[in-house]
């Protein structure tokens, strides 16, 4: 006990203040009378300045004396009653009886705690995931700066990944009002700060880490067969990639949910629909796709009508579901928590648990009666009418909505979510194989300069040696002429695709991307000032001798323009662009369509003055191999097509092909290729997407088989059992004081 004026003379001094504080830490209470409101406060910033790690410190009074010291404490509450209201005006929350009390710091304290550590910690895991795939696909666009996600569809991701925490941060209960009052050592987690520190900190960053590793390779494996489904390019991929990150996001927050509301599913599923709307609104509206970015027009189509968009958008919350339940049995197996005890204790004593809840109703009889819809005054009467009015009493104001309680510390949640997803992935990973080997195909390389040929997307897994083909072209002398002869293995059945795959060649780079002007490509006047910003090399806007290059930039100016003929059939090159894209590619009025024009080529380059032998006068920008071309691919890898063959190739037919070959290659060190394959709803000869489905599929089985194995098995060791008991017991946990000097002593 200290008095007031006894702390005039201690606060005077600095060792004084020193051999006071060290004997109020060894103290359980320290009453302090006939202090003055100043003293109050200076006690308060005395235990604030001098202990450390810095305590979080909090006052409580019923008077205007008691204002200063609770301004001082970083958490004040005030009592509204006889002393007046100054207290409750100066305060961050206001009761009506100091009894009340118990329940904002067992109840409400804690609660509000663990929500603010879930929504800080999920709000820097899902900025780490977005970063880490927008890091990893640097890499592939040769350090360029372009970002994975178009920029008015990256807009959208701070607000559509945000409403699901939102609604988590206001709602989550871990346990139970009644559970959290009669037992007040889960009051612990916050003042210990076991729910935000090192620890939880890398193990955020951890997570991030390996949800971003999954969406990178399950998006980055199906990008193949995306690519001949028509959703291999920049745009379409990008929206494919960020599509499976809002997923992931949506997923994870409601993993971290520990009982489900209408409000926590309720932004889940509004944040889904919200970005459905926004895809309707913004790629899917010609309008206001022109106005932003015309390469996204119709975008959320062709992404949907590839299967290994759906393949990607299933598989990618399945695995990291798998992993994050896993994990976190790992964890609270081993590095159980009170909170974990009291759950274990529940479920195995559920008559246990029912007089414990009776007892807690005994004694605290001002928050449950015997109907627990109606709460009650702290006298235990109800409420009046007119109380009501003032008082919100509904299930939403009482934080007692109904909810769905998920609780995941078991063993049994892994099992599930590993049958569950093991057994999905490998169905499709089997799936995707099947179709990948039933599709025949023949690869011809014409033109080998690098290791690239023998990676990955050159020779994807799976192509047997009889489906390559090598052909002799002369790639010092540009342009030039070579033949391939070639027995096909394989009947192949129409429609028969033909496509050409050149890498690497990166025209997913930063400047090459933006390299265009959309309005000129709609056949529209263009200043110059809006060209000399869309086209930024001038060698790409005008010829040596002066002539305007139309259509200008980049994209354009390199077109692929290599031709093929196949003898004894023809190929049909018409529907092999995105309509929309034809759609919206028109010539200027000033174009020459035929030789007799009143439009000169002294003033202008057209499209097929510079690739003669791909590019019909009559044709210009409506060129489809054209339009092909200026959607850029989203890897160093392009597979773009050329045409179709409508007629069945039987196994053992001899084919000749002539390859003309006119785009240089060599100084790019790139491998050039011409790939005949039977197209179908899964695309071509890709079997990587399949395998690594089957794979992920069957270490999803043995993460639960090696659970069962945990969770049944070792705890029935008598030696683990009695580790993992001690570990649970509030009396062999450790207690944290303050000390002089700084640190916590066990």
């Amino acid at each position: 006990m200290v008095t007031g004026a006894s702390l005039e003379v201690i606060m005077a001094n600095e060792d004084s203040q020193n051999v006071f504080l060290e004997l109020a830490i060894g103290c359980a209470v320290l009453i302090a009378c006939r202090v003055s409101p100043s003293q109050k406060a200076e006690m308060v910033r005395l235990v604030r300045e001098n202990v450390h790690p810095k305590p979080v410190t909090l006052a409580v009074g019923d008077g205007a004396n008691d204002v200063p010291m609770i301004q001082e404490a970083q958490v004040g509450i005030g009592l509204a009653g006889r002393e007046g209201r100054q207290s409750v005006n100066s305060s961050d929350f206001a009761i009506g009886q100091f009894s009340y009390l118990q329940r904002l710091l067992l109840v409400h304290g804690r609660w509000n705690y663990r929500r603010a550590c879930k929504y800080t910690l999920f709000t820097f895991w899902r900025n780490m995931v977005q970063v880490l795939m927008i890091v990893y696909y640097t890499w592939m666009a040769a350090y360029s700066a372009t970002c994975l996600f178009e920029d008015w569809i990256r807009l959208s991701f701070n607000f559509l990944c945000t409403m699901p925490i939102l609604a988590v941060g206001c709602f989550d209960q871990d346990v139970e009002a009644e559970v959290a009052l009669s037992k007040p050592t889960l009051y612990n987690c916050g003042r210990l700060g076991r729910d935000l520190n090192a620890t939880k900190t890398l193990y955020t960053i951890w997570s991030a880490f390996v949800h971003s590793m999954v969406l990178h390779f399950v998006t980055i494996l199906a990008f193949p067969s995306m690519a001949l489904r028509d959703s291999g390019d920049y745009y379409t991929f990008g929206t494919t990639c960020y599509t499976c990150l809002l997923l992931d996001v949506n997923y994870r927050a409601a993993f971290l949910t520990c009982n489900h509301n209408v409000f926590t599913m309720g932004a889940i599923i509004m944040s889904c629909i919200l970005y459905v709307v926004y895809l309707v609104v913004y790629p899917s509206n010609p309008f206001a796709a022109n106005k932003l970015e015309p390469n996204m027009l119709q975008v959320p189509q062709h992404m949907i009508k590839s299967v290994y968009f759906w393949f990607c958008v299933i598989a990618v919350p399945l695995l990291a579901m798998m992993l994050d339940v896993f994990l976190n049995f790992i964890y609270h197996f081993f590095l159980p928590d009170v909170r974990d005890r009291v759950h274990m204790e529940a479920e195995n004593s559920d008559s246990e648990a029912d007089s414990m809840s009776s007892e807690v109703e005994e004694q605290s009889s001002s928050m449950c009666d015997e109907d627990p819809g109606k709460p009650l005054r702290a006298t235990g009467t109800k409420f009046t009418k007119e109380d009501e009015k003032e008082i919100d009493l509904s299930a939403f104001g009482q934080q007692k909505l109904w909810s769905l309680r998920c609780e995941n510390y078991t063993f049994k949640p892994v099992v599930y979510a590993g049958m569950f997803a093991g057994f999905l992935c490998i169905a499709m990973g089997l799936t995707a194989v099947y179709y990948s080997e039933a599709s025949a195909q023949v690869r011809i390389m014409y033109a080998d300069d690098s290791e690239g040929a023998h990676s990955l997307m050159g020779y994807p897994s799976g192509t047997k040696e009889d489906e390559k083909v090598m052909a002799k072209c002369n790639r010092e002398e540009i342009p030039t002429t070579c033949t391939a002869t070639f027995k096909v293995p394989r009947d192949m059945k129409p429609p028969i695709l033909l496509y050409y795959a050149i890498s690497p060649f990166y025209q997913n780079y930063g400047t090459y991307l933006k390299s265009e002007s959309s309005v000129q490509l709609r056949g529209l006047d263009v200043s110059e000032h809006v060209l000399a910003k869309t086209c930024l090399e001038n060698s790409t806007r005008y010829t040596p001798s002066g002539a305007e290059i139309e259509p200008c930039g980049l994209k354009a100016a390199s077109m692929f323009n290599d031709t093929y003929e196949l003898k004894g059939y023809d190929i049909d090159k018409t529907n092999i662009a995105w309509k929309s894209d034809v759609e919206r590619y028109k010539n200027p009025s000033s174009y020459p369509y035929n030789a007799s024009s009143s439009s000169t080529n002294k003033s202008h380059w057209w499209l097929f003055q510079q690739f003669p032998t791909v590019v019909k006068r009559s044709e210009g920008v409506d060129n489809e191999a054209f339009i092909t071309w200026m959607r850029p691919s989203a890897f160093h890898d392009i597979w773009n097509p050329v045409g179709w063959i409508h007629k069945k190739i039987s196994k053992g037919e001899e084919l000749e092909v002539t390859i003309h070959s006119d785009f240089p290659s060599k100084p790019l060190q790139a491998y050039k290729m011409l790939v005949f394959t039977e197209w179908g709803a899964m695309g071509g000869r890709h079997n990587e997407f399949g395998i690594l489905l089957v794979v992920c599929g069957g270490l999803c089985l043995f993460l639960a088989a090696f659970s069962i194995c945990i969770g049944r098995c070792l705890t029935q060791g008598e030696g683990l059992h009695k580790t993992i008991q001690n570990a649970l017991d509030p009396h062999a946990m450790e207690s944290r004081r303050f000390s002089r000097g700084g640190r916590y002593s066990e």
